[in-house]
């Protein structure tokens, strides 16, 4: 048999408890939202270091100066094709993971923030029951210094809704009406 993680399990539970359910409820909204978009998740930012884009674009919002990148400002001809940016040990910390078939190309991916569920601000439901819409929030935790690179406001909570039928197994997501 098969052992199941805890978020399977949880899921498991709330479903099969969802089943007899008319009507659904925030707890059961919240498991499958969580389970369906992975949260808490890492968001991160690809970093082309041999960019002089990125390059610039890094050194106007502070990253060198604060310690967490180097900059080349120029290169010689013998230096074509190496990397304007790189990652000091200050900047090693926050590397998210990045494929061995990026790194050959001098990508990095840099770690911005945690998005994790926040708050059910409501349900709606639809006709007979058989339908609900759910509006909810995610936040943004343990934001790093790279989260300058977004544009995103990581103080402010991201509205969502979310878009559930409910089957004769009961609720489900459907991920064919995201928002």
């Amino acid at each position: 048999m098969k052992n199941l993680s805890l978020p399977q399990t949880l899921l498991l539970i709330l479903t099969a408890a969802a089943c007899g359910q008319d009507k659904l409820d925030s707890q059961t909204a919240r498991a499958l939202i969580v389970a369906e978009y992975k949260l808490p998740k890492v968001i991160d930012h690809r970093i082309a270091m041999g960019d002089p884009t990125d390059a610039k674009r890094m050194l106007d919002l502070g990253l060198e100066k604060d310690g967490f990148v180097k900059i080349k400002t120029s290169q010689t001809l013998s230096e074509l094709g190496t990397p304007w940016i790189t990652f000091t040990n200050k900047g090693h910390q926050y590397f998210a993971q990045t494929p061995q078939s990026e790194k050959k190309y001098n990508l990095q991916n840099v770690k911005l923030a945690e998005m994790h569920f926040g708050e059910i601000k409501g349900i709606s439901m639809g006709s007979e029951d058989k339908s609900a819409t759910v509006e909810y929030t995610r936040i943004y935790k343990n934001t790093t210094p790279f989260c300058r690179l977004s544009s995103i406001d990581w103080t402010r909570p991201s509205v969502h809704k979310a878009y559930f039928i409910k089957y004769d197994t009961g609720w489900k997501l459907d991920t064919g009406n995201e928002n």
